[in-house]
């Protein structure tokens, strides 16, 4: 009796955390986010084509590459400072570098829309290029809002954001697909993030964001003392997201458009609902450490925690489809789609494990080793990059190296943020 009264009392302080409370309602939001996009999916593998899924990777990649910093990452930073004024700042900063980001990155795309076509070996995009300065723009204006909500710890609002996202989008496809709309993926998905950005404004506005007026210099002192984020954390990131956006290319052009699109398919069901579940996690974990590295706290403990709770979380993922990834898409998409469950089978170790790198990243961020966050982007961009001299008898066997490549960079990134921590709280001892 009294073992079941101290279970009892210590779930009810588990669930009585303010920590825990949050992960629950983003995680909540986040699976709520994917159900309406998962049950659609089968109707999407039938009105579009692999090849189309190709053409939509392939945009969707130039899009996430040039939209991974298009604010130079000041807004991440946005939870960092004490001082609302400075967060405020840090908001307008990331306005400010967007706007300047998206116009030279517009004009660039205009003027060498063939050549780049050209050299990544995808003439089939024809002209939807040119859609990718408006994702940027999308983007840029949208992410500061984000970390405005999680600063404020207005989560509630963040998961219903989530859902506002993929469902406006999934509502997009299906139109799109029954009214066989060129590009319906694109427009889709670009649709998607124009009602994301709309409600993510209503939100912020809502929670205390003037957005009119500003202290220029302010700004400037903010943009200058949190430099390391655009010259330390964008870079990297930008590297790292043209990584794992490259391989699209690169399947093109070692195989083809229908492989790709196999690829992508795998993608859009395992990796970006891992990454949605991951980002949600590290939002609230980011609040939560910025808050202890704000107090000279020591966050070690909380990390192992963590650690342990996500690698229990990756293992069941990778029990699961590495066993039984052909037939659950072949159950849920049709035949036709088995090539991306044998994919899966082998992909989701890696995107298991980079499901918990994510939020160790936001510890590096919160504690301010913004140049050793670059340790991770920087190894998978070399890893990746190495296959470019392997020669590939298969696609198969390109699918098992990618793997092999994105576990490396995963354990040189999880070697250097162990040391990277200790290193905080060898300076919180030494006072």
């Amino acid at each position: 009796m009294q073992l079941t009264d101290s279970v009892s009392s210590e779930l009810k302080k588990f669930f009585k955390n303010s920590f825990t409370r949050n992960v629950v309602t983003l995680f909540t939001g986040s699976a709520l986010a994917q159900v309406f996009p998962f049950l659609i999916t089968p109707v999407l593998g039938r009105l579009f084509t692999p090849i189309q899924f190709g053409i939509y990777g392939q945009v969707n990649s130039v899009m996430q590459v040039l939209g991974s910093s298009p604010g130079g990452r000041y807004g991440q930073a946005v939870v960092v400072p004490k001082s609302e004024d400075q967060a405020r700042a840090l908001v307008h900063a990331s306005f400010l570098v967007t706007i300047i980001f998206t116009l030279v990155s517009g004009i660039l795309l205009y003027l060498f829309d063939d050549s780049i076509r050209e050299l990544l070996s995808a003439n089939e995009l024809g002209r939807w290029l040119l859609i990718t300065p408006v994702f940027v723009l999308l983007v840029g204006l949208q992410r500061p809002f984000n970390f405005w909500l999680v600063r404020k710890e207005r989560y509630r609002a963040l998961a219903l954001l989530k859902i506002v996202q993929t469902t406006s989008a999934g509502v997009l496809w299906l139109a799109f697909g029954f009214l066989k709309v060129d590009g319906g993926l694109i427009l889709g998905y670009i649709g998607g993030w124009v009602v994301f950005t709309i409600a993510s404004f209503y939100f912020c506005f809502k929670n205390e964001i003037h957005l009119v007026s500003f202290d220029i210099s302010t700004l400037w002192k903010s943009m200058k003392e949190y430099r390391d984020f655009p010259i330390y954390n964008a870079t990297p990131i930008m590297l790292t997201e043209f990584s794992k956006q490259a391989t699209i290319f690169l399947i093109t052009y070692l195989f083809t458009l229908e492989e790709t699109g196999y690829y992508n398919m795998t993608r859009m069901l395992i990796y970006n609902p891992l990454t949605i579940f991951g980002m949600a996690f590290s939002q609230v974990y980011f609040q939560k450490i910025a808050a202890r590295q704000q107090e000279k706290i020591s966050v070690q403990s909380s990390m192992l925690k963590v650690t342990f709770l996500l690698l229990v979380f990756a293992a069941l993922a990778i029990g699961i489809l590495h066993f039984w990834g052909t037939e659950l898409f072949a159950f849920i998409l049709g035949e036709e789609w088995a090539i991306s469950g044998r994919i899966s089978e082998i992909l989701i170790i890696s995107y298991a494990l980079q499901f918990v790198v994510l939020p160790i990243s936001t510890v590096l961020t919160a504690i301010k080793e913004v140049k050793l966050a670059s340790v991770y982007p920087l190894v998978y961009f070399l890893a990746v990059g190495s296959l470019l001299f392997i020669p590939f008898t298969d696609f198969s066997e390109f699918i098992y190296w990618l793997t092999i490549a994105e576990v490396s960079a995963i354990v040189v990134f999880a070697i250097s943020a162990v040391w990277a921590v200790r290193r905080y709280e060898l300076r919180l001892r030494m006072g």
